[in-house]
């Protein structure tokens, strides 16, 4: 069943603290980031990411995002889902702390937009905050014929000969959220990552 609650916290760490859990929960949840630019596929990937799970999934809403809860294993993963929008954009950094991964969403259909989701893309990965965790690029719609190779994304989205990104866990999967192609694959990646690292 489904748990659907609004209500504003200001980063994962708020989230736990308010809610009396603290460091224990912080260390035991795999909490991961999911930014892209609007209309990328952010939140179809998360509801796809969610269902197949056993449990309940928690659903806190707010104005600029949505955290989605579900059980992971023994863990429970948590994705903040945040609004892409040009605006919106200025606020990610203020839900950096206590992440563990990040996953960005590029459409794969979107040439014209690569430019623009690359420079959200390395405003993001050059912060100190989150200098060095796993990072998960799902290419999303690859179902369609208008999809660009997955090649060509890779090169495009490359952080080769950036001198302010330390070296990082770094993966593309294409997916679509229409066939469920690519979406496990990735998922099983992120977690495989930041599981070394929470150990």
């Amino acid at each position: 069943m489904d748990s659907t609650r609004d209500i504003t916290f200001s980063c994962p760490g708020t989230l736990y603290a308010l809610m009396g859990q603290g460091d224990s929960r912080i260390k035991n949840e795999i909490t991961v980031l999911v930014l892209g630019l609007d209309g990328a596929g952010k939140s179809c990937i998360v509801e796809k990411l969610a269902k197949p799970t056993k449990g309940n999934i928690v659903q806190h809403r707010a104005t600029n995002y949505q955290v989605t809860e579900f059980a992971q294993g023994k863990r429970t993963a948590a994705l903040w889902d945040l609004n892409g929008g040009k605006e919106e954009r200025n606020l990610w950094r203020h839900y950096y702390l206590g992440t563990k991964g990040l996953i960005f969403v590029v459409d794969g259909t979107q040439r014209d937009r690569f430019k623009e989701a690359k420079l959200a893309l390395d405003s993001v990965i050059e912060d100190e905050e989150l200098q060095g965790i796993p990072c998960l690029i799902f290419c999303c719609k690859s179902d369609s014929s208008d999809f660009v190779d997955i090649t060509e994304i890779k090169n495009i989205f490359s952080f080769e000969g950036n001198p302010n990104i330390h070296p990082f866990p770094l993966h593309f999967e294409a997916c679509s959220t229409f066939t469920g192609d690519g979406l496990a694959e990735g998922w099983k990646w992120i977690v495989d990552e930041v599981t070394k690292t929470t150990k």
